[in-house]
């Protein structure tokens, strides 16, 4: 059962995109991109940080760039 507010369809969305994130962390670090785990993931976090700042959901109902 998702999380209350969250419909099955949202829970699979965010799903997907952890491991594909995952895999995508997993890659760099192997690939020397970073110095480690931790490093990849700080560095993922602040790209996530940076890419939320610019969107918002209007009234509509829809995400856009603010």
């Amino acid at each position: 059962m998702p999380p209350c507010g969250f419909n099955d369809e949202c829970v699979e969305g965010i799903l997907m995109f952890c491991r594909g994130l995952y895999k995508a962390v997993q890659a760099e670090v192997a690939s020397g991109k970073h110095e480690s785990p931790e490093a990849a993931w700080k560095h993922e976090v602040e790209l996530i940080g940076k890419r939320f700042a610019k969107i918002h959901i209007n009234p509509k109902g829809e995400l856009v760039e603010r």
